[in-house]
């Protein structure tokens, strides 16, 4: 029965070879002798390979790692540039009496087990992961190969140019002056880092300064809004403003205008204010007297009409009594008003207020036509009608003069 066996890179399940199944002892003693040396166990690195070296060969090998590190773009060490013996064959395993047909397996584990000591990968390999580790080790061959023509080069350089390996004294000078180098790429380091150092704190504060650049802006944005804002506001009270101060001196003009103006005089009309009802006024008797006369007439000739202009011409007298009393006090009072109007019963400057062609008695046609009036009222003017409108014309100017001078006495 086939013995189970995978590959060891892709685990994929595999079945081995003939040839490899059915390998001789011999077989496996020619593989053993035929393949490289395991490496060493903890070599050394590059730089210590190179201080290990004489110091008359550690230029020329320097020389070569720069120029093997130029025509390679994955160039090894110096220190791995050695080309490495390989080392005794180790004898085949001691064969057992065995049948051959039994020994060959584990002829074939121990070539699995071996190819696994000597080369950088575990085996058994399947024929495409065997493939690959053929193209490794091909691009590992030509590395060699340019390594040894490298060293071949190198070497021909210097046969050709004598005197280019300097001797110990030049060697110890180089030396110190890299050690000085050295020490001066350690000081100028710890001056980057100072320098690093400050930058980054002038980041951090540049950082900050931003910032408050930022809320300074922002602050003088909103102060501009707010500027703004009351600006607007103080140019709407200063309209407010003038135009109230306008309405003021126009309510002022129009004060000093009604204070210098008399409104009495300047609305004054003719009517009467005793018992004011426009066309139909009255004037009536105080308590307890009823009496009731109108102070308005009609020029109709009926005897309704006739009674009624009695009542009226009766009421113009009262009024005229009313007037005289008025004008009495104003003398008492020393008003201005008070003198230059004489009044005797009804009359008024020398003119009767009674209503022409109404006497004393019951009224009747004769004395309504001027026919009736009696001597005293014949001793007047021709016309009746003409003394009786300038006695009213009389007392309508000392109403008027009472209002006015009364209303200038209240404006002072």
């Amino acid at each position: 029965m086939a013995d189970s066996l995978a590959c060891q890179n892709c685990h994929q399940p595999l079945l081995r070879d003939a040839t490899v199944a059915n390998l001789t002892p011999s077989q496996y003693s020619l593989i053993a002798n035929t393949l490289p040396a395991p490496p060493p166990p903890a070599p050394l690195s590059g730089k210590a390979k190179l201080e290990s070296l004489p110091p008359a060969s550690r230029p020329a090998a320097a020389a070569w790692a720069s120029a093997n590190s130029t025509a390679n773009p994955n160039p090894n060490p110096i220190a791995e540039s050695y080309v490495l013996l390989p080392e005794r064959s180790e004898p085949a395993p001691p064969s057992r009496p065995e049948s051959p047909q039994g020994n060959r397996p584990r002829l074939a584990a121990n070539l699995d087990a071996l190819l696994s000591r000597r080369t950088a990968i575990d085996h058994p390999l399947c024929v495409e992961c065997t493939g690959l580790f053929q193209a490794e080790l091909q691009r590992e061959l030509e590395e060699l190969t340019r390594e040894r023509d490298a060293y071949i080069a190198f070497e021909r350089g210097l046969r050709k140019q004598d005197g280019l390996i300097g001797s110990t004294d030049e060697w110890d000078a180089l030396t110190a002056r890299r050690a000085a180098l050295e020490e001066e790429e350690e000081t100028l380091r710890a001056t980057l880092r100072l320098e690093e150092d400050k930058l980054a704190k002038a980041r951090v504060e540049e950082a900050r300064v931003k910032a408050d650049e930022e809320a300074v802006e922002a602050e003088e944005a909103a102060f501009l809004q707010s500027h703004a804002t009351l600006h607007g506001d103080l140019e709407g009270l200063a309209n407010q403003l003038a135009s109230a101060k306008t309405q003021l001196l126009l309510s002022q003009q129009l004060l000093s205008h009604l204070e210098s103006t008399n409104v009495y005089n300047d609305a004054f009309q003719i009517g009467y204010k005793i018992v004011p009802l426009g066309s139909f006024s009255r004037i009536e008797d105080l308590p307890p007297g009823r009496n009731s006369y109108e102070l308005y007439g009609s020029g109709d000739l009926t005897p309704g009409r006739l009674w009624q202009n009695r009542l009226f011409s009766t009421g113009l007298v009262a009024l005229l009594d009313c007037l005289k009393q008025l004008l009495e006090f104003g003398r008492e009072s020393g008003r201005a008003w008070g003198s230059g109007v004489e009044i005797n019963k009804d009359r008024i400057n020398g003119h009767s207020i009674r209503l022409p062609g109404i006497t004393s008695g019951l009224p009747g046609f004769g004395s309504v036509m001027g026919l009736g009036a009696s001597g005293e009222e014949l001793r007047d003017a021709g016309n009746p009608d003409e003394q009786w409108t300038r006695a009213c014309r009389a007392v309508l100017t000392a109403l008027k003069r009472i209002l006015v001078v009364e209303s200038e006495a209240e404006r002072q």
